[in-house]
């Protein structure tokens, strides 16, 4: 019987054939990394040199190659169950060995880093003397994420490339008393007149939910159950003395001589608020 003829395309449409065979993967991969060995690098992070069916569907959905995957895998590894470089290329398992080797060579890599360093090409570093450069400085300068000139968590040479020019970690929120009492008379001028933003009231004391709302209503940020604590000594109620020490009786002669400037005698109350002079 005559073969079927190949089914026709919809009309007005433009795409081509859906890639199903090692020819066409292969194609591709060259096409988007320029060469075996990036491409390798990408397919294998983790530098283990063999990936199973699902490794290797997770791998192409990560480098954005779409297609028949389980044909385009069975048709690369003859029908094995693992796909390896050789399958790529029958000449990529010498050129990543002489890859390795010459990083080797050049002191980049060393014991367990080795296979998944390996993997990656040297187009992929900008400049491999100035990455061994910024290392060795990272090792006369060990901080709290290095060790041994590497990172805990970096096993590839781009995740260290990354880390030794990450910017320095911003500092959290406040946390403490002491920080909470520098951001307030840094934005209040003085302790009366943060005093008098926390207690608008003038009772003297302020609950926690009163002391969230208010310094959410200045815009302050930070853990607010922890700077309360601290602040209250692990009271109900924060009072004036707990913001600073001595401040209750510094706004109590404040507003006696603020009375008798105005001629009242100690009368009614006055506000101390942020063009106060104490603090």
């Amino acid at each position: 019987a005559p073969a079927a003829p190949p089914p026709l395309a919809r009309r007005g449409s433009t795409s081509a054939a859906v890639p199903c065979d090692g020819k066409a993967f292969r194609d591709a991969m060259v096409k988007k990394f320029q060469g075996f060995a990036a491409a390798w690098a990408e397919l294998d992070p983790a530098g283990k040199k063999a990936l199973d069916y699902s490794g290797f569907v997770v791998a192409c959905r990560r480098v954005g190659f779409s297609g028949n995957l389980k044909l385009v895998f069975d048709d690369l590894t003859g029908g094995k169950a693992l796909f390896t470089p050789a399958e790529l290329d029958p000449g990529l398992p010498m050129d990543l060995e002489r890859r390795e080797r010459e990083d080797r060579e050049d002191g980049l890599l060393d014991g367990d880093c080795a296979p998944s360093l390996a993997s990656l090409p040297h187009r992929r570093c900008s400049s491999m003397s100035t990455l061994q450069r910024q290392l060795d400085a990272a090792a006369q300068e060990p901080g709290p994420q290095f060790v041994a000139t590497r990172r805990k968590s970096a096993t590839t040479l781009a995740e260290v490339y990354a880390s030794v020019n990450a910017a320095p970690a911003r500092e959290g929120p406040p946390d403490d008393a002491q920080a909470f009492r520098n951001a307030v008379v840094k934005k209040f001028g003085s302790y009366a007149a943060a005093w008098a933003e926390l207690d608008p009231a003038g009772k003297g004391e302020i609950t926690y939910r009163e002391f969230v709302r208010v310094c959410r209503g200045f815009s302050f940020a930070g853990n607010f159950k922890q700077i309360f604590e601290d602040l209250a000594g692990g009271a109900d109620t924060l009072e004036t003395d707990d913001l600073h020490s001595g401040l209750k009786d510094m706004l109590a002669n404040a507003k006696v001589q603020q009375a008798a400037a105005d001629g009242r005698g100690g009368g009614g109350p006055v506000a101390v608020g942020r063009r106060a002079s104490l603090g």
